[in-house]
């Protein structure tokens, strides 16, 4: 019948389609993380893309994951970024995982991350009423810390001087903050959770 013509040459054009046509894959260092970009020309039956990291191209590791569009004709752009990309060079690919759970891998892309002059870690976290930054500072900077509530508001300030390595800092209330530490040029933030 005309039906059955039609479904066998619909099945015969399906095997030519290709379920994910990426267009770029590109990534970007700034002082503390790593952004990674890429965009699809035309997208069939795409669950999404496991983003795939390794700090020698050889054994990965998956750091996150980011939805498909399932079906699509137009470009669609998508972004991941890596907080925890080490000094030096990080490598990266994209296993593409359709509904069906097959999957193809991207090309590697390797971007490079700069050392930095200045490091922070805040400890304990979470906290209850203190909790300690400690400076990895090798340029021996002038430290300045801004602390934020969770609506933005400015509720703490302090400055360092030069050569201080752990700081105590105290927070009565309980909430999420935002702190913003500023060594030299370089300006990093780290997040701290103050229970009650």
């Amino acid at each position: 019948s005309n039906e059955e013509i039609a479904f066998d040459f619909f099945e015969l054009v399906e095997d030519f389609l290709v379920p994910v046509e990426l267009l770029s894959f590109s990534g970007k260092a700034t002082a503390e993380q790593i952004h990674l970009h890429w965009s699809t020309a035309s997208e069939i039956q795409n669950l999404g893309f496991e983003i795939q990291k390794s700090n020698n191209a050889k054994n990965w590791k998956s750091i996150g994951f980011v939805e498909g569009k399932g079906n699509s004709l137009e470009i669609q752009d998508y972004h991941f970024s890596d907080h925890n990309a080490i000094t030096g060079t990080n490598y990266y690919r994209l296993k593409q995982i359709d509904f069906d759970k097959s999957f193809e891998y991207s090309e590697v892309l390797a971007v490079s991350l700069k050392k930095k002059a200045s490091s922070m870690i805040v400890f304990p976290n979470p906290a209850k009423h203190t909790f300690n930054l400690k400076f990895e500072n090798t340029l021996r900077l002038s430290v300045e810390i801004t602390v934020f509530n969770q609506v933005g508001v400015n509720i703490l300030e302090r400055q360092l001087e030069a050569g201080i390595e752990v700081f105590q800092l105290e927070i009565p209330e309980a909430g999420i903050y935002t702190i913003r530490i500023q060594m030299g040029k370089e300006i990093t933030y780290r997040s701290v959770v103050m229970q009650p």
